[in-house]
């Protein structure tokens, strides 16, 4: 359920995860980031990063989803800040997602693990309309070193972040960083400049 592609967003391939049909059930896809001695703590990184990114190109069938999952770990393999962000529509262009990573722990950043899942979502997992579903990932992109305590807890300045997933069908996240405690309005408008919906209207502290 896992092959090469050569439908790449930049030179001739790209990795293709696929839901597969095995003993009639909808056999799920999975990429994930390996060190030289075949454990799973993931890239060596010199930072903590604020962020990775990746493109991609999918179409999601039924109940199948697309989702990655990413921890940082420091040198003592604590898990410090992580990563997750489920997809569930298509996207037939290839388009890139940015992962913001949060940190819950103070820390030293030594491994960075990714992995990418494409599944069934169904209570009963067995739903055979999702076989045939697929995304290819291609260009993953290791993010600009961010400080912990800022990224963590206090922002610096006013930041509004992309939204993602990006495209998307009913369900999208807008990430925003406050520095101090503020008086917050998030507006959303459309094409024409016109003011559809008011998603926050009110005073916030310090924080993401």
């Amino acid at each position: 359920s896992l092959t090469q592609s050569n439908d790449a967003h930049n030179g001739s391939s790209s990795a293709k995860l696929e839901i597969v049909s095995f003993s009639d059930l909808p056999f799920p896809s999975w990429l994930q980031t390996f060190n030289e001695d075949q454990t799973l703590i993931g890239h060596p990184i010199s930072g903590n990063l604020g962020s990775f990114s990746f493109y991609m190109k999918s179409e999601l069938k039924s109940t199948a989803i697309f989702l990655v999952n990413s921890v940082v770990w420091d040198e003592d393999l604590n898990a410090i800040g992580s990563g997750i962000v489920t997809i569930n529509t298509s996207s037939p262009n290839w388009a890139k997602v940015t992962i913001p990573i949060m940190y819950d722990l103070t820390g030293s950043a030594s491994h960075l693990f990714i992995q990418f899942a494409l599944l069934d979502s169904s209570e009963n997992e067995n739903n055979l309309e999702t076989v045939g579903s697929y995304a290819l990932i291609d260009n993953i992109i290791i993010g600009a070193v961010t400080d912990v305590s800022e990224n963590a807890n206090s922002p610096t300045e006013f930041s509004l972040d992309q939204n993602y997933p990006n495209p998307f069908n009913t369900i999208t996240t807008i990430r925003y960083a406050v520095p101090s405690s503020s008086y917050i309005t998030v507006k959303i408008y459309n094409s024409i400049g016109e003011n559809i919906a008011e998603l926050v209207n009110l005073t916030q502290s310090a924080g993401s």
